[in-house]
């Protein structure tokens, strides 16, 4: 997760036994922690589109 000015300020993550999450899921599984990061990003003001131009 990122702050209004791009810095990274926590992370959100998910866990579970390895013999319940067949491998088939985990794509879809990262793609909900990361929609979840991006949505508490933007409610602290950060705004990707500001931060392109600095980050490589």
């Amino acid at each position: 997760m990122r702050d209004y000015n791009g810095a990274v300020v926590g992370c959100i993550t998910t866990s579970a036994p390895k013999t319940r999450v067949p491998e088939s899921m985990i794509d879809e599984l990262a793609a909900g922690v990361v929609a979840a990061a991006a949505a508490v990003s933007a409610r602290w003001g950060f705004r990707p589109a500001e931060h392109l131009e600095g980050d490589a």
